[in-house]
């Protein structure tokens, strides 16, 4: 009997302690701030988000470099986006994790921000983060107003500079992931990479819109929001503007009509044209020397004599330069100051320009005039308070090329058609211009451009979209608006 029983008390034992190191592997496995599903955290725009599976940390290693993509100060959680992929890791941190910026100096946890790249140091066992430390291979370019966006070839060019992404960038917006199409040309963007090659990008500030009403008197005139967007005032336009406040002047046929107005992200600024005083527009005398000296000077469409100076109103208009064995010039000029010259040489035409392109006049051949002439303005209209501020280039207040008609715009076919079906009901814009109920049609361009959707009582939303001269019809619908809160 005693032989018997020494065997099954010895399992007995043997049974015992490993039924204990599976429960301790089990506490370690479940109590890891590194395993499982990542709880939805709040990100820096608040709100809640699903971040969704969160890949357990492993795959990294003990130490990796990712893209900050949410934060939890209350929680003292961040979440990790592999560099260049898709994967996710969720980390808790305590007071024993070192933060540091680029530099080596000590940071804190809640200077980190959205799309930052950083390197990460952990250990396998329950301990939180070692360190975050800001990349010091990365590249920050702040404050992105100028850059044009390639989705089809993955590259974005920004200040002249190309740069590549793939198709796992991490794109932020108002608190959330994004895509593409929900960024304008006139946001304001952060973007971050290594070398050459762009990871993350987040919009800093976004844009809203500028509605027009009674504005009959200024068809066919030009609107100036600020020193730098202007366009031409077509029928019930609704105008893409970015974040901010800017100084609103409308000109139509010697009259002007001003207004301040305030912009905020992803709402309508509505300006009322019956509100505004009108007042006679200033006129400056503009002298052009153009090269060779027999081409036609077309302004705003009528063919004008330049031999002496022509007496032009403040504000935009568009020239147009034509001369046999020479490339066509069209482009547009503000005029700002009693007198100022305009210098343009025109191209000759070796046969390689596009029929529908069009060069642009640079803006170093735009200058004042060195020798000002009496003065010619009407008294009843004060100059001073018209002279525009001078932009932030080397380009003279007198007139300001504000550039050509683009060659990359052009109807293809009054056959061919892009489509706007969804959502049913919105109003539609095509960069700023009024089409239609949607579902509606417009004529095929080629080209990026803006899709505006307006509806009373919802969001208003902008997408960008690129339209390709395939020969075939484009089908566009977009997601329901959300209602207004």
């Amino acid at each position: 009997m005693k032989k018997t029983s020494f065997p099954v008390f010895l399992m007995l034992i043997l049974a015992v302690l490993g039924c204990a190191l599976f429960m301790k592997e089990y506490r370690h496995m479940h109590n890891s701030p590194h395993q499982g599903n990542a709880a939805p955290v709040k990100g820096n725009g608040g709100g809640e988000q699903e971040s969704g599976p969160v890949t357990p940390v492993p795959v990294f290693g003990k130490s990796f470099r990712g893209i900050v993509t949410e934060t939890d100060p209350q929680e003292k959680q961040l979440i990790f986006q592999e560099l260049d992929g898709e994967k996710t890791a969720s980390f808790f941190y305590d007071g024993t994790t070192s933060f540091f910026n680029r530099f080596g100096q000590s940071v804190t946890a809640v200077e980190l921000s959205i799309g930052e790249i950083v390197d990460v140091r952990y250990d396998d066992t329950e301990k939180p983060l070692i360190s975050v430390s800001e990349s010091t291979e990365a590249f920050t370019i702040t404050d992105v107003v100028k850059f044009d966006i390639d989705e089809k070839k993955h590259m974005i060019t920004i200040a002249g500079e190309t740069y590549r992404f793939t198709d796992d960038i991490f794109l932020w917006s108002e608190g959330e992931k994004t895509e593409w199409m929900n960024i304008n040309n006139l946001d304001t963007l952060t973007v971050r990479g290594i070398g050459k090659q762009v990871s993350s990008v987040v919009v800093t500030a976004g844009h809203g819109y500028i509605r027009l009403l009674n504005d009959s008197y200024f068809l066919g005139g030009w609107i100036e929001v600020g020193q730098e967007l202007i366009k031409p005032v077509t029928e019930d336009m609704l105008m893409t503007v970015p974040e901010g406040s800017f100084h609103v002047r409308l000109t139509n046929k010697g009259y002007l009509g001003e207004k301040d107005v305030t912009i905020e992200r992803n709402k309508e600024s509505v300006i009322d044209l019956s509100d505004i005083p009108i007042e006679e527009v200033a006129v400056g005398h503009v002298e052009f020397n153009i090269e060779p000296g027999y081409a036609q000077l077309f302004i705003d469409g009528d063919i004008t004599d330049y031999e002496e100076r022509v007496p032009l109103e403040y504000g935009v208009h568009n020239i147009r330069i034509e001369a046999a064995g020479y490339q066509t010039v069209t482009t547009n000029i503000k005029v700002g100051s009693e007198y100022a010259q305009v210098d343009i040489e025109l191209d000759p035409d070796d046969g390689t320009a596009q029929k529908s392109g069009s060069s642009e006049t640079p803006f170093n051949q735009v200058t004042q005039a060195p020798t000002p002439l009496p003065t010619q303005v009407p008294t009843s209209v004060p100059l001073p308070s018209l002279l525009p501020t001078p932009l932030p280039t080397q380009t003279p207040a007198g007139v300001v090329d504000i550039g050509g008609s683009s060659s990359s715009t052009e109807i293809i076919s009054s056959v061919k058609k892009i489509y706007v079906e969804q959502p049913a009901g919105a109003e539609v814009y095509l960069d700023g211009s009024y089409i239609g109920i949607a579902p509606v049609s417009t004529p095929k361009v080629t080209g990026s451009h803006v899709i505006t959707l307006s509806k009373s009582g919802f969001v208003t939303r902008s997408y960008t979209v690129n339209i390709e001269n395939d020969g075939n019809d484009i089908t566009l619908s977009f997601s329901a608006l959300s209602a207004e809160q």
